[in-house]
């Protein structure tokens, strides 16, 4: 063991100095329950190093040990008694209840400090001569309280050894009394449990293990954590999904190693000193060296091994060193002989002002910073290690102290890198659906992730945890598409009926003959055919009965005419037809517009009021699937719309409902028209881009998400939900959900729906036909002209009829030239005539 040089130096010199030092030594008693325990070996050896120690200078102390047997209260009594007749300083120990409250008796009687170091139940009143530097119980268990939410645990199983760990963990337990889990509102969120006497826990904690919850608080001595440990994996316990807290100060002295290899449990534990700091291991080096220079018979000391006590007492020792210290620069501390079986009792001068300067003291110990309560003597001030167990021991990941309360110790980039280390070379094994979205749900305590359209509802929270939404949707209708409507090649006149276009073509005919009429008999319509003659032989009327057919023709058609009316009646009766035909002629473009516009491919309902309107009038029936989150929302919903189709759907029964999406997606096609199906908006997404007669119809009646399900507790949450986050900010969510929900161009629906701009050919085919049909009869009747025209020509040329249809034919298929040559025919009576 390395010692330095000046150390040795240091403790010959105050060996010398006190050797020659004439102070009587001050009788310290420690009571002990066993023979050489690690407690009392530091208890001794912190008063030799004490002894040694210059800053302790004047300072002299004497060890004296008892061993006793705490259960026997009348035996520690008298020893007690026995050491006050020799005059002692203080007394350390005992540790147990009964005999402390004896011990306890008699020091306040005698007025000689008692130190505990060992977790008691606080005093009903304060005791004058009581000094403990153990964590004061009631702020010991607000730690562990503050570790227990700092963990983010809603509810918990504690399990206790004795009934006294239940007052030590009041605080904790009075949090959670009131709470319910929040998976289950029948349940309070704390189940306290206690461990039988003997070592056989294995029931107990299969009880555990079949009660689904991962979060345990346990609390026993340190000798019984390592059994619970070993019993707890054999039942399957230390999985992923359970995570324990141990509140014994003393786990640190535990030897994990049995079950420490590929743990994935989060064990997590608290401890008032780090066994591996250089503090620790140059006190225990130290006390040592002090071991072997006294060549006291007794094991090294392992900074591993040193208890709560043992280290609560070097603390306690140091303590009482300096209060002497501080009060010997005034006056001198002896003992005096103390009388405690016979009255009158007599106490100790010293020991009211020694406890009193022990209260105020506050130093540095093993334990960190020391600060006491001056009236009850307990330990104000603390602080507390929160470490987690891992393959090479403990690591510290946090600190708990009564006034900062909890500081981290390792960043948030350390937490995501550790929990990336524990679950990593992990198998997950995942469930998907089979045959409906439960069986995601059979297996969560089989599998570590459930993988399929389950949506995120509070009946599944109570049975699996979730991570963040991966996909969001909303219940929607699944519906048949209306069938092509029947098109007519005539159906430019169905904007108007059968009557209108018989009183038009009559108000057409009536008008032409009106204007006729009207023309003949007023003069102004009579024009002088040759304006350079002033004084014409006749007068010419513009207004025949065709030019009034075709000038009531171009008015009605917008196209207007070179033939217009001059005088007043007949240009009176011309507006009012240009004003009849501007009305007809625009009622007629909105009506086809409107009629076009509605004549498209459109469902027999839009929504889902519709559908609760249309479901009794034209027999169109609506369900969904039994038992599922779709049927819970109608049946749990608040909206009275919702509960009135629940009821309808509820009423006829397995005539409505199904059994799954693809019987429901079936009975759609089937029943064309007169089914509509309640269903998740992603999956009717699904079946639209495969199935061209069906489609989405009306709005979303509800928002929600689907995730990805997972037994609680489970370690790999956090690391999943970061998956997720990172996948759909990357756009890899909807890249995905496009690669699997849209089908390729070759197979895409073709038929969709037209815009209403489109008109289809067969819509407006009969306008065509009008057209042809047109022209046909102008070719026919140019014809008949041109045959009659050869006749003409044939009689007034003397040609016969062939030799005139040559004539007149080559003419025409001369195609160029825009004049015709007028044929002379000589008249020989004329001809006399004018000679």
């Amino acid at each position: 063991m390395f010692v330095s040089y000046d150390f040795v130096v240091i403790i010959c010199l105050c060996n010398v100095v006190a050797q020659e030092n004439d102070n009587i030594p001050l009788s310290i008693v420690g009571f002990f329950d066993k023979e050489n325990s690690i407690e009392q070996q530091t208890f001794e050896l912190s008063i030799q190093k004490v002894n040694i120690d210059p800053k302790f200078a004047n300072v002299y102390l004497k060890a004296e040990i008892k061993i006793i047997d705490s259960t026997d209260t009348y035996m520690t009594g008298l020893k007690v008694c026995e050491t006050m007749e020799s005059g002692i300083g203080a007394v350390f120990g005992p540790s147990h209840l009964e005999s402390s409250n004896i011990v306890q008796s008699l020091c306040e009687t005698m007025e000689v400090p008692r130190i505990d170091t060992s977790w008691e139940n606080t005093p009903v009143e304060n005791f004058n001569f009581y000094f403990n530097p153990h964590p004061e119980p009631t702020l010991l268990a607000k730690g562990y309280t503050a570790i227990v939410h700092d963990m983010d645990w809603k509810s918990f199983t504690l399990l206790y050894q004795r009934p006294e760990c239940l007052q030590r963990l009041q605080d904790l337990i009075q949090d959670y009394s009131g709470r319910t889990k929040p998976n289950d509102k029948q349940a309070a969120a704390i189940s306290i449990i206690q461990l039988p006497e003997g070592n056989n826990f294995r029931p107990i904690l299969k009880d555990i293990k079949k009660s689904l919850e991962g979060h345990i608080v346990l609390d026993c001595d340190a000798d019984l954590i390592l059994t619970v440990f070993k019993q707890a994996k054999e039942v399957n316990l230390l999985d992923d999904y359970h995570s324990f807290i141990i509140t014994s100060l003393d786990a640190h002295t535990v030897d994990f190693s049995s079950i420490v290899q590929n743990l994935r449990t989060n064990i997590t534990t608290v401890r008032l000193i780090d066994p591996l700091s250089p503090f620790v291991e140059n006190i225990v080096r130290d006390l040592n060296f002090v071991q072997q220079r006294m060549n006291l018979n007794m094991e090294p000391l392992k900074a591993d091994k040193l208890t709560v006590n043992a280290i609560l007492i070097y603390d306690a020792v140091n303590v009482y060193a300096k209060a002497l210290k501080g009060l010997g620069m005034t006056n001198k501390i002896i003992t005096e002989p103390l009388q405690c079986t016979d009255s009158p009792f007599i106490p100790w001068s010293n020991g009211f002002k020694l406890i009193n300067f022990m209260r105020v003291i506050e130093t540095e110990g093993l334990t960190g910073l020391l600060r006491f309560d001056n009236k009850t003597g307990h330990r104000s001030y603390f602080t507390l290690e929160m470490v987690e167990l891992v393959d090479t021991g403990f690591k510290k990941i946090g600190l708990w102290d009564p006034e900062r309360g909890m500081t981290y110790t390792r960043t948030s980039l350390e937490m995501l890198r550790d929990l990336y280390a524990g679950s990593k070379n992990k198998t997950f094994i995942v469930s998907t659906k089979i045959v409906s979205k439960n069986d995601c749900l059979t297996y969560s305590q089989r599998a570590d992730l459930g993988v399929c359209d389950l949506t995120i509802t509070h009946e599944r929270r109570s049975a699996v945890d979730f991570t963040m939404p991966f996909m969001n949707l909303g219940i929607s209708i699944l519906f048949s598409k209306p069938e092509e409507p029947q098109t007519n090649l005539f159906s430019f006149t169905q904007p108007l009926s059968f009557q209108v276009w018989i009183f038009t073509a009559t108000a057409y005919l009536g008008l032409s003959l009106v204007l006729f009429f009207l023309a003949r008999i007023t003069p102004n319509e009579w024009q002088n055919p040759h304006p350079c003659n002033p004084h014409p032989v006749e007068l010419e009327n513009s207004l025949s009965l065709l030019n009034c057919l075709w000038f009531s023709m171009g008015s009605i058609l917008c196209q207007g005419s070179d033939i217009l009316p001059r005088a007043f009646p007949t240009r009176l009766c011309a507006a009012m037809w240009w004003f009849f035909a501007l009305i007809m002629t625009q009622s007629y473009t909105a009506n086809w517009t409107a009629f076009l516009t509605s004549n498209r491919m459109e469902t027999t309902i839009k929504n889902v009021d519709d559908l609760d309107k249309k479901g009794g009038t034209d027999g169109i029936k609506y369900g969904c699937v039994t038992d599922q989150s779709t049927a819970s929302f109608f049946q749990n919903s608040d909206v009275n719309l919702y509960q009135k189709m629940w009821s309808v759907m509820e009423l006829n029964g397995d005539s409505v409902m199904v059994s799954d999406n693809k019987q429901g997606v079936d009975r759609v096609k089937k029943e064309r028209n007169h089914y509509a199906f309640f269903m998740e908006s992603s999956s009717i997404e699904y079946e639209v881009q495969r199935n061209c007669d069906l489609t989405e119809v009306g709005y979303w009646l509800d928002n929600k998400a689907y995730g990805i399900a997972m037994p609680f507790n489970a370690p790999h949450r956090t690391l999943v939900n970061m998956a997720v986050l990172k996948l759909s900010e990357s756009g890899a969510l909807m890249n995905l959900k496009n690669r699997w929900w849209s089908v390729s161009d070759d197979k895409r629906c073709k038929d969709l729906k037209k815009d209403s701009a489109e008109l289809d050919v067969n819509e407006v085919g009969g306008m065509f036909v009008i057209l042809i049909l047109g022209c046909l009869i102008a070719f026919l009747f140019s014809i008949l002209e041109f045959l009659w025209n050869i006749r003409k020509v044939a009689v007034e040329e003397k040609l016969t009829l062939w030799e005139a249809f040559m004539v007149e034919l080559k003419f025409v298929l001369k195609c160029h030239g825009t004049s015709k040559p007028v044929r002379h025919v000589e008249d020989s009576s004329s001809d006399v005539t004018t000679k």
